[in-house]
């Protein structure tokens, strides 16, 4: 990949492989919390179902978060560091 500031090479930043692991792990606990507040629904349970799924939700958007960061890249020659969907960072 090239920088669009200078043309020069740009690699991913220091953080992605920790964040790519993060978001698996978050990925999977949305998972499991969405199951368990199906399970409650099913069983009847009055309330608890729509906690854990809010919950589930949160999770999942910090999974998103955490994918998010995995993308950002960073030019050694001028600096610029941006995501691949272009937001700068200065």
């Amino acid at each position: 990949m090239r920088c669009r500031q200078c043309g020069s090479d740009i690699e991913f930043g220091p953080f992605r492989e920790k964040s790519l692991s993060r978001c698996h792990q978050f990925a999977v606990l949305a998972i499991v919390l969405g199951l368990i507040s199906f399970g409650l629904y099913v069983l009847g349970v009055e309330i608890w179902p729509w906690w854990i799924a809010g919950a589930g939700l949160f999770v999942l958007s910090q999974a998103l978060l955490k994918w998010h960061d995995s993308r950002w890249v960073i030019c050694r020659q001028c600096g610029d560091a941006y995501s691949l969907w272009g937001c700068s960072d200065h």
